[in-house]
């Protein structure tokens, strides 16, 4: 038996709200499947992290609102996840730590530093979805968000446009 919390421990214990968080996995998991296989090619693993990076991103806040993506992180790492293995939880901790502010930098983050060079990879590309999403759901009436469109151009760099579908009133 594991004395870590559950997902939903941390989500019920840190959130008097919890639809931005909801709203936020949704879309991200949107976002994946969208670019998955045509930016990268991730498994549903990595794809379960950025869903539980996107649930627990904001669980911090309980701390202190101005760092609270360093909480979050701490939050994480210290209390572990029962549902994930310890390597498992530090790249979703990273994940969550980088949704807002500076981006991984190994020269000034010790946890990110110490991640493997595929995990580095992971949370480099999850937490800029995550990003994206984030920027995007704060800047309409989530509830009446019903589609995300993502168009892909290639030439020397990637180039994403982003199409939100808005239900009427």
């Amino acid at each position: 038996m594991t004395n870590k919390p559950t997902i939903e421990i941390l989500i019920k214990n840190c959130y008097k709200d919890i639809q931005h968080v909801k709203q936020v996995s949704k879309y991200s998991e949107m976002l994946f499947d969208t670019l998955n296989n045509k930016m990268f090619s991730y498994t549903e693993k990595e794809k379960k992290y950025l869903k539980v990076a996107a649930l627990l991103h904001d669980i911090g806040y309980c701390i202190e609102k101005k760092s609270h993506h360093k909480h979050s992180m701490n939050m994480i790492l210290e209390n572990g996840l029962s549902e994930f293995d310890e390597k498992e939880t530090q790249i979703i901790a990273n994940i969550a730590r980088y949704h807002r502010n500076s981006f991984p930098d190994e020269t000034k983050h010790e946890n990110y530093a110490n991640l493997d060079e595929d995990s580095k990879v992971i949370v480099k590309k999850l937490s800029s979805l995550l990003r994206i999403v984030i920027s995007c759901s704060s800047t309409v009436n989530k509830e009446r968000v019903v589609a995300l469109t993502v168009l892909l151009k290639r030439s020397n760099f990637a180039f994403l446009a982003f199409k939100l579908i808005i239900s009427p009133i």
